[in-house]
């Protein structure tokens, strides 16, 4: 059994909005407790040697799977950026589905788009972006079609969607 991942999984699990984590029944009797309650020590001051910059995912990673931002969290990345470490929150979202990180964290900047784009979501402003040129999507795209006839596409430009 891979134990690492198991524990990773039922935190991913069983998290609440709190940051506690909700024991599953079959695991009560070896832990004593239905619940893990989360320590504070991320409001500790960062000393020493301490990471520049926090680049972190937000499905499944900060964002959990019922869809809410514990307060461990927003405690602990709002330690961090006071810390002066900068924080990037990396995804595959697109820009218009920012909105929920910009509620909950007044810091920080988006890669978006799998990296096409870095985005300023306070601001609501693409600083820079990296996309891929019409006449490479339309070679792509032929290329495809010629090994998977009935492949279909989609493209987001400037929030409008295209097929």
């Amino acid at each position: 059994m891979a134990v690492p991942r198991t524990i990773v999984a039922i935190l991913e699990n069983h998290q609440q909005k709190d940051g506690s984590v909700k024991v599953p029944k079959a695991l009560i009797p070896f832990l004593g407790m239905d619940t893990l309650v989360p320590c504070v020590s991320v409001l500790k001051t960062i000393t020493g040697r301490r990471p520049k910059l926090i680049g972190t995912d937000l499905d499944g990673t900060i964002v959990a799977n019922y869809g809410f931002i514990s307060e461990r969290t927003k405690i602990a990345f709002t330690a961090a950026n006071a810390a002066g470490i900068h924080i990037y929150f990396v995804t595959g979202r697109p820009i218009r589905w920012m909105a929920e990180i910009k509620e909950n964290f007044n810091f920080g900047l988006g890669i978006c788009g799998n990296g096409a784009m870095l985005y300023d979501f306070l601001n609501e402003k693409i600083l820079e972006q990296w996309l891929f040129s019409v006449e490479a999507q339309l070679e792509t795209v032929k290329r495809l079609r010629a090994v998977i006839p009935p492949v279909t596409f989609a493209v987001e430009v400037n929030q409008q969607f295209a097929s």
